[in-house]
């Protein structure tokens, strides 16, 4: 595989991700070595997602920029984005707000013909009623017939937050010279994890 083959499927396996997009705008800096792909890039998106789903229960309207640096067989990358959500068009004041900042790097090995990277993420999620926290380490390896990936995630801050106490209806009894109920308290708990992925290609 060429050097020039092999830097464009380093880039073009990084961006599958960015398919589908509402609306996508790429730029090259005037550096770019045009005969090599060589240099640095970057990519910009804005898109939407409205209505309610599975994990999401509201609007989502995400804004994303891809800076990156070409240098050889090596891909430089960050990954940055910002999402506002909005439950209600007609109460904005009440839009919530998540993100993620990503760093990470992919290498093309000539003799094994397989790409190997590393990203370190870090995620915060307030679009909901209580608010989140998490680093994140991925490993990967891809190649020709079989890709190998990997995550680890680790919650940061508050791990446990209270998101609603409700009264039990028929709870109500006297103890003692006492009026006592009982009372459904639901919290949300962040959790580690880890997850892998094999994929190969069927001919």
């Amino acid at each position: 595989m060429s050097g020039k083959t092999a830097v464009k499927r380093i880039l073009l396996s990084t961006l599958v991700v960015w398919s589908g997009l509402a609306i996508s705008l790429a730029c090259r800096a005037d550096d770019d070595d045009n005969s090599t792909g060589n240099g640095f890039g970057s990519l910009f998106r804005v898109g939407g997602s409205w209505g309610q789903g599975v994990p999401q229960d509201r609007s989502l309207y995400p804004i994303e920029a891809f800076p990156y640096i070409l240098d050889e067989e090596s891909l430089f990358y960050s990954d940055l984005r910002f999402f506002p959500a909005v439950n209600n068009l007609n109460y904005i004041s009440q839009t919530t707000f998540g993100g993620n900042i990503g760093l990470g790097y992919r290498y093309y090995s000539d003799s094994y013909n397989r790409i190997f990277g590393g990203s370190l993420w870090y995620d915060a999620d307030g679009t909901r009623s209580v608010y989140f926290q998490q680093l994140g380490f991925s490993l990967e390896t891809l190649g020709e017939n079989l890709d190998l990936r990997s995550n680890f995630y680790l919650p940061v801050g508050p791990l446990t937050q209270q998101t609603s106490l409700s009264y039990i209806p028929g709870s109500a009894q006297f103890v003692g010279d006492n009026l006592a109920y009982n009372q459904m308290r639901t919290n949300a708990v962040a959790m580690k994890g880890l997850d892998a992925e094999a994929g190969y290609s069927v001919p």
